[in-house]
C-alpha cells in the first residue's frame, strides 16, 4: 500500500505532465512558426495571425533564409508587410520605354494568343508572369498590358534581367526575387544565365563563379501583399520549379483561371503535371510549344 506521501508525489507528477501537455497545445495553436516533421505534406502548415508570439527584427531576418528549424508561414502579416515595403515595385505611371514598340505580339510562340482564346479576349484582366526576364522580349504578358488593358505581377530572379525590366515602365507590379519552392521564404543559389536562369541549389554556402544568392518568397505572399487573390492567367517559366511553386498555393483561396506551365524540366513530365492539376480542379486544355495550358473547372 502506497504511503500518503508517495501518493501525493505521484499526483503532483501527474499534474505536471498534464500542465506540460496543455502548455504544448497552446504553443502549437498560437505559435507563428511551424516546424513540420520530415515527410509532412505542405497542407499541414499552419496558418498564422497577428496576435501571436512576437518576432523581433533579428529573428525575422534569420527566418528569411528558410534554414529551419522554424519557418515563417506564407500568410504571416509580418512577412506580407515586409514584401510590400521592401520587395514589390508598383506599376509604372510613365510611358512605355520599349526597345521595339512596333512589335504587337510579345509572345511569338503563341502563349498570349492561346490564353486570350481561352478567356474570350478578356479585357482588364490580371496576370502572373514568373520568369519575366527583361519584361519585353519573349514576354507572355506585355501584349495583354498594351492592347487589352491588363495589369499583373512580374517576377524575375536575375538581378541583371530585372534591372532592365525596371526600365520598360511596365504597368504591372514587379519583384526581383524567385518564387519559393516551399510554403515559406528561403534563400537559394541561382544561376542567372540569360533565358535559362534557374535555382541550382538550396545550399547557399558554396556559390560558384557566375552564380548569385537570391531571396525566394511564396507566390501566395506576393499576391496577398498586393491584395490580389483572383488571377486570370498565370504563366510559369521557372526552369523546373513550376510544380513545386504550384504546390505551395492554396488554390481553394487563390483563384487562378488559366495556367501555362513549362513542362520540359519537370521530373515526370506531362503525366505528373496533368495528374496533380486534375486533383486541384483543373482540366488540361492544350500545349503551345513547351507550355501546357490548364483551365479551372
Amino acid at each position: 500500500m502506497k504511503s500518503p506521501a508517495l501518493r501525493y508525489i505521484i499526483l503532483i507528477n501527474i499534474g505536471i505532465v498534464v500542465l506540460l501537455a496543455l502548455f504544448k497545445y497552446v504553443l502549437i495553436e498560437n505559435a507563428i512558426f511551424d516546424n513540420p516533421l520530415p515527410g509532412e505534406p505542405a497542407s499541414l502548415y499552419q496558418q498564422f495571425t497577428e496576435d501571436t508570439i512576437h518576432v523581433d527584427h533579428t529573428e525575422f531576418e534569420a527566418l528569411l533564409d528558410g534554414r529551419g528549424p522554424y519557418y515563417l508561414a506564407a500568410d504571416h502579416p509580418k512577412l506580407i508587410q515586409y514584401v510590400r515595403d521592401n520587395v514589390l515595385i508598383p506599376p509604372s505611371t510613365l510611358p512605355y520605354n520599349l526597345t521595339h514598340p512596333e512589335t504587337k505580339n510579345s509572345s511569338p510562340e503563341g502563349q498570349i494568343k492561346r490564353a486570350l482564346s481561352i478567356l474570350k479576349n478578356k479585357k482588364n484582366g490580371f496576370f502572373i508572369e514568373a520568369g519575366a526576364l527583361t519584361g519585353e522580349f519573349w514576354s507572355d504578358s506585355l501584349s495583354l498590358e498594351r492592347f487589352y488593358d491588363w495589369t499583373g505581377l512580374l517576377v524575375e530572379a536575375s538581378p541583371t534581367s530585372f534591372k532592365e525590366l525596371k526600365t520598360k515602365n511596365r504597368k504591372a507590379w514587379s519583384a526581383n526575387c524567385c518564387l519559393s519552392p516551399k510554403p515559406y521564404p528561403i534563400k537559394v543559389t541561382f544561376d542567372p544565365s540569360y533565358a535559362t536562369g534557374q535555382i541550382v541549389d538550396t545550399d547557399t554556402s558554396k556559390v560558384k563563379s557566375g552564380q548569385v544568392v537570391v531571396q525566394c518568397f511564396p507566390l501566395q505572399t506576393l499576391l496577398l501583399a498586393i491584395n490580389q487573390t483572383h488571377v486570370d492567367y498565370c504563366s510559369l517559366d521557372i526552369q523546373g520549379s513550376e510544380m513545386d511553386v504550384i504546390k505551395t498555393l492554396p488554390l481553394d483561396t487563390i483563384d487562378i483561371k488559366v495556367f501555362s506551365i513549362e513542362h520540359v524540366l519537370i521530373i515526370g513530365g506531362k503525366p505528373v503535371i496533368s495528374g496533380y492539376m486534375k486533383t486541384q480542379g483543373y482540366t488540361f486544355h492544350s500545349t503551345v510549344n513547351i507550355d501546357m495550358f490548364f483551365v479551372k473547372h
